[in-house]
């Protein structure tokens, strides 16, 4: 039986139309954990009509059968399976006892468990229950039955006894009941475990040595253990040998009116145990718990008998200084504040334990979900992928996420670049929503550089994501942000091997050394005004996968961010990262472990790596593409595995990711990558030249033949934005006239040269353009009108001066192109 016993017994009773006392086979008891009565006797419960004055406690299916058949009107007879169940494994008397309490003057507990003369463990729970019992309100009058208990049981049961004679016994047994326990007799006791250690008593609510008739209170406050943590670094420290041990204690404790208070105080050092003061100040109302004296043998004293006390119930527990997945008994799980989320859901199995600034990420119990729970979640994300008119910021974003929070580590840092109220905050703000209802992985980036350097610290196998990042105006300012950026990209691509090491001082050698970084590695992305270009990004640009919103682009397709804003407002994206893991815990274990996982998404990583071979872009750039498409082609197989998407959609959204992701790698990898390495006016000209090829702009022929160019029209019906003409000058000499005004609204769609102005632009050109006497510009004559033109040069305009490697440039340039601006114009 479980549950309230007494609830149950009755029940029982009403169903069979039993009346008066009630037997209960002893294999009925075997696993009751409470106290039971016969059902004749429910009115004698306190509170009932017929309320007992005096309550007898024994133990067995056969006492609680002899002793209620032989009970006067006005006793009350429970039972225990054993003496020891009237309390569960962390020492909690269970409630049903307080309903046994009886009340009024005159009001009697007896206590009959066995001969606590002789066994001791018997005189232990005896001495506890009488404590507990006798404390309640009203402090009823607790005697037990001692000396030859036994006997009388015996007799009390024998079949061949007159019933009016078993009345008469149990009478005599009642009134000879003692107030008085006696001594303990040798032998162990439940609550004293350690022959040096003090008694920790609950029941009292103290910690005293000595002996039981004659003892010296150490503090008047019993104290157990319930949970002790390992706090370790395993990614640096995998066998916990510089561990801290945290304790979780329950504080008991009797107030001025002689009631019995329990509070829980997390967050014990092991150190701590020593000095009950530092936590006992916690507690509500602590700070009046005496304690007798503070120096160092009653300290000692008080934390023996702290750790020895029920010692073989203290739950012990792994607790990492990070999140992300962990290995325990062959299951994998990603451990988090709240626990540890396996294949089943969450159990308190481990945990993390991370810095004050990251304790509110909380990760959802997705064993709570239904299937249809689960399924509503995902498409709440899938119709947020949905709603973004510009789907590469998902991709690219969600995808990288999801790469490293299924364990496959880190190697991109997404990069989301557009002008101020484009939408690239709320669309990060929205992702960002996985992690949890009230809480968002972001930050900016206005900090020092060593603490931009420390972001995201702790979340292992998770993401951050750093915002507004900003052209600066000051010098001063510029230089700090460019080393935080510099920081920010080499530990979201590397990991936190790459991270800043800062000096430490060893006493040891009483020198500074350089300590060693944090090896947990977050997804790290970054939001700005544009991407940040230059020679001092040259080795860092690579690592990048960037994702531009173009000017005046609306990314929501709804025309506004309402409907985006209420999906990732109402909860359900943390419910579905949840479940995600939950699928991605399975999949570990059904591979055999983390390792067989990892290795099998990641042969699949490097057949869309060699896929992209062709593309005219280094390796590293490929690597970093591949990251956010197999993070997206995990979610996918996810969403198809729970029969949110059929295989028809599966391949149609991969097919859009995969032609998304290669237009963005080819772009970044020539136009970004490639023309960073030359002079600011070849990069304009690269940029130009590509939207020509991609058919977004056209050159128009005033004067003269194609010469052989690209792009060149002499169609009056073409609706293409005209970018500039070809004209023929004096001596023959032809040339491209372009507007600067159209220049740089071509230029301003991509996020370098945005904030270029005319006379820059102009000044940028001098070496290579065509000018009048003293100015940056040609004054030239189209279609009657004059006007000021850029004037360049056809060999210019084609690279037919270049030298080898920057014509290799620009052919690389021209072959990407049209994907781009084809994927742009889309």
């Amino acid at each position: 039986m479980a549950g309230s016993q007494i609830a149950d017994v009755a029940e029982a009773a009403a169903t069979d139309g039993a009346c008066g006392p009630t037997a209960f086979p002893a294999e009925e008891l075997a696993d009751a954990t409470t106290v039971v009565i016969a059902a004749a006797q429910l009115s004698r419960v306190r509170g009932g009509p017929n309320a007992a004055r005096t309550t007898l406690i024994v133990v067995g299916a056969g006492n609680l059968e002899a002793a209620s058949g032989a009970a006067a009107d006005d006793v009350l007879v429970a039972a225990l399976q054993r003496a020891n169940e009237w309390h569960d494994v962390n020492a909690d008397p269970h409630p049903d006892l307080l309903k046994l309490v009886p009340a009024g003057p005159g009001a009697r507990i007896v206590l009959w468990l066995g001969n606590p003369g002789a066994d001791a463990t018997v005189w232990t729970q005896m001495h506890d229950l009488g404590l507990f019992l006798g404390s309640q309100p009203g402090q009823p009058t607790v005697c037990y039955v001692t000396g030859t208990g036994g006997t009388e049981a015996a007799a009390l049961l024998g079949m061949h006894v007159d019933p009016r004679d078993r009345e008469e016994m149990l009478a005599g047994v009642l009134a000879n009941a003692s107030a008085k326990l006696g001594r303990r007799p040798a032998g162990p006791s439940t609550s004293r475990r350690s022959s040096i250690a003090p008694t920790v008593d609950p029941i009292s609510g103290t910690i005293w040595a000595g002996d039981p008739e004659d003892r010296s209170v150490l503090m008047e406050a019993a104290v157990q253990v319930l949970r002790t943590e390992k706090l370790f670094d395993d990614l640096r420290d995998p066998g916990g040998r510089e561990a801290t041990y945290v304790h979780t204690l329950e504080v008991t404790f009797l107030d001025a009116e002689g009631h019995s208070h329990s509070e829980v105080v997390p967050g014990v050092h092991d150190a701590e145990l020593r000095s009950p003061r530092s936590w006992l100040n916690r507690v509500p109302g602590g700070t009046k718990i005496a304690v007798a004296g503070a120096n160092d043998s009653v300290c000692s004293a008080i934390e023996n008998a702290i750790r020895t006390f029920r010692s073989e119930t203290v739950i012990e527990t792994p607790a990492l200084c990070r999140t992300g997945w962990f290995e325990i008994e062959g299951k994998n799980g990603f451990a988090h504040p709240d626990g540890w989320n396996n294949a089943e859901g969450l159990t308190d199995l481990a945990r993390s334990h991370l810095p004050s600034n990251l304790r509110r990420f909380h990760l959802k119990d997705p064993a709570k979900l239904t299937k249809q729970q689960e399924q509503a979640a995902a498409l709440n994300s899938l119709t947020m992928m949905e709603e973004l008119a510009v789907p590469v910021l998902w991709y690219g974003l969600f995808g990288a996420f999801m790469h490293t929070a299924a364990g496959l580590g880190v190697g991109a840092v997404p990069y989301i670049a557009g002008k101020k109220g484009s939408g690239k905050s709320t669309a990060a703000k929205g992702i960002a929503a996985h992690a949890g209802d009230r809480w968002r992985p972001m930050s900016v980036i206005d900090s020092t550089p060593k603490n931009i350097a420390k972001t995201g610290v702790g979340l292992h196998d998770l993401f951050w994501i750093v915002d507004d990042a900003r052209k600066r105006r000051s010098v001063r300012a510029s230089d700090a942000q460019d080393e935080s950026m510099e920081y920010l990209v080499r530990a979201g691509y590397e990991g936190g091997n790459a991270r800043h090491v800062g000096s430490v001082y060893d006493p040891a050698t009483k020198r500074w050394e350089q300590g060693s970084p944090d090896l947990s590695s977050p997804a790290l992305a970054i939001v700005g005004e544009r991407l940040p270009m230059g020679e001092e990004y040259a080795s860092s640009l690579e690592r990048f996968f960037p994702m531009e919103i173009g000017p005046s682009v609306n990314i929501f397709r709804s025309g506004n961010a309402r409907l985006f804003e209420e999906a990732a407002e109402n909860g359900l994206p943390s419910e579905h990262f949840a479940a995600f893991l939950r699928w991605v815990a399975r999949g570990m274990d059904a591979a055999g472990g983390k390792d067989a996982w990892v290795a099998e998404w990641s042969l699949y990583r490097t057949n869309v790596v060699d896929s992209r071979a062709h593309l005219p872009v280094s390796i590293r750039v490929r690597e970093v593409a591949a990251r956010p498409e197999t993070g997206m082609a995990l979610w996918l197989t996810y969403l198809l595995e729970l029969g949110v998407i059929d295989h028809d959609r599966f391949h149609e959204i991969l097919a859009d990711v995969r032609a998304a992701i290669t237009a963005t790698a080819q772009h970044h990898g020539t136009v970004n990558v490639q023309s960073n390495t030359v002079g600011e006016w070849e990069a304009a000209v690269l940029s130009l030249r590509a939207s020509v090829n991609a058919g977004q702009t056209c050159i128009k022929l005033v004067s003269g033949d194609k010469a052989g160019l690209f792009g060149v029209t002499e169609d009056p019906n073409d609706t293409r934005q005209v970018l500039g003409y070809l004209t023929t000058g004096h001596g023959g000499l032809q040339y491209l006239a372009f507007t600067p005004r159209d220049v740089l609204g071509v230029l301003g769609r991509e996020q370098r040269f945005r904030d270029l102005k005319e006379s820059e632009l102009l000044a940028a050109f001098k070496p290579v353009s065509l000018r009048d006497p003293g100015k940056n510009y040609k004054s030239v004559t189209i279609n009657g009108l004059r006007g000021k033109y850029l004037a360049l040069p056809i060999e210019v305009w084609t690279g037919e001066d270049e030298s080898p490697a920057e014509s290799a440039v620009a052919q690389a340039v021209d072959s990407a192109s049209t994907a781009l601006w084809q994927e742009a114009g889309r």
